[in-house]
């Protein structure tokens, strides 16, 4: 089951993106901040890793650092979401 938000609205770029998952399984969603990347991700994923930048041990960011593999789920698709550092 998808991550949707309550009240989502349709892009015109998610009938794509679901095309895009069936054949090749991954997508990269690029764009200026605050267009909504995120959110329509969420609309196709079942599970999501948020890859901010921490000292946090527990963080993901932290985990990714030290084996990438604990931060999957196995619940495909699944949005792996990095904000930019700098």
């Amino acid at each position: 089951m998808p991550l949707t938000k309550e009240n989502y609205t349709k892009r015109l770029v998610d009938e794509e993106i679901e095309e895009l998952l069936k054949m090749f399984g991954a997508v990269s969603i690029e764009g200026p901040k605050y267009c909504g990347k995120t959110w329509t991700a969420l609309n196709h994923a079942n599970s999501s890793v948020l890859l901010t930048k921490s000292d946090n041990p527990n963080s993901d960011y932290q985990k990714a650092l030290i084996n990438r593999d604990l931060i999957y789920t196995n619940k495909f698709p699944e949005l792996i979401d990095e904000w930019q550092f700098t």
